[in-house]
Formats: C-alpha cells, structure tokens, sequence
C-alpha cells in the first residue's frame, strides 16, 4: 500500500527531516483544460493488492485508499496523452502532484512525476519559470511557482525524462 501511495502523491508524502521536497503550488490545469474519462470511475487493485477508489465529482475525481489517502484530481489532455492533476486533500495550500495516465481495457497506468528528476532540474535553475526556496534547518523546500500552461510545456518537452516507472492497477470486477 505505501508503495502505491507514496509514487501516487509523490514528495507530497516525503517530510523527512533533513529532506529536500518539491512543491508544485499551481495546478496543471486551466478550468478549460478540464477533460472527463467515465472509464477512471471504479475501483482498481495494484499486485500488492492496494485498492484506489475513484468516484467523479463536478467537474474533478476522488481518488482513495485506505483510511488515510484521499485526493482531488483533474484530468486534462496535451495532445493525446491523459495527464493528472493530484491534490491530496486536507488543509493549507494545496500541492499539485502531477501523473501520466493510460487506460486500456480493465488497466489504469499512472506514472508519477519523476521527483529525483525534477528536484534536480529546480536545483540546477533549469526551469523556464520561477520558484521559490526556503530553508528551516536541515530542510530544503522548493516551492515551483509556474503557472499552469508554463508547466503543461515544460512537462511536453521533457516527456522521455519525466516520468518514473507506472504504477499499474486492475479493475476490480
């Protein structure tokens, strides 16, 4: 279950002291990228047997598991390709985490957002656009500031380095 979680909402979940973290304070999507896909709605198992519930909301999903993981998530598409965009819920500001998605048949493929690649393209300053670094003892928050379009090219360009390895669930029948 920590598996799935943790690739699921990626350095959301990383507070470790002495850590460096990466915080996406905008989301992916523009209100008119906003795409729906019925075939998300269900429940999907991972081979560890985790389950994630999707249910559709407005004009967003509810994605959860277990007790302790629920997140808001927009779907949008760049080209042809299906993106997420995860908010896991609870109080403050939101922090978007960001995955590709595939849906073929009974199969849901959710590839998160490579954190080690993106960590390391914000501490080399190799981002097009602004963001933010803050400093308390042994941690190191960067918090990216771009705004929604900025990071949809950003992410386009760098397509083949991006993405971490999928995570991959089936329908439960």
């Amino acid at each position: 279950m920590r598996r799935t979680l943790s690739l699921l909402t990626a350095a959301a979940l990383l507070a470790l002291p002495g850590c460096d973290r990466l915080h996406f304070l905008r989301p992916l999507h523009a209100p008119e990228d906003i795409v729906q896909e019925p075939l998300l709605v269900g429940e999907w198992r991972d081979q560890d047997k985790s389950c994630l519930s999707i249910e559709a909301a407005d004009d967003h999903y509810i994605f959860k598991s277990g007790g302790d993981f629920r997140a808001n998530v927009w779907l949008l598409r760049l080209g042809a390709q299906l993106y997420a965009d995860v908010a896991e819920d609870g109080p403050g500001i939101p922090d978007h985490q960001f995955l590709r998605v595939e849906i073929s048949g009974d199969e849901l493929r959710l590839e998160p957002l490579n954190t080690g690649w993106a960590l390391e393209q914000v501490k080399a300053n190799a981002l097009p656009f602004e963001r933010v670094e803050q400093v308390k003892g042994k941690d190191r928050r960067y918090v990216v500031t771009a705004e929604s379009r900025q990071l949809q090219l950003f992410l386009l360009a760098n397509a083949a380095a991006a993405w971490d390895e999928p995570v991959v669930l089936r329908r439960v029948q």
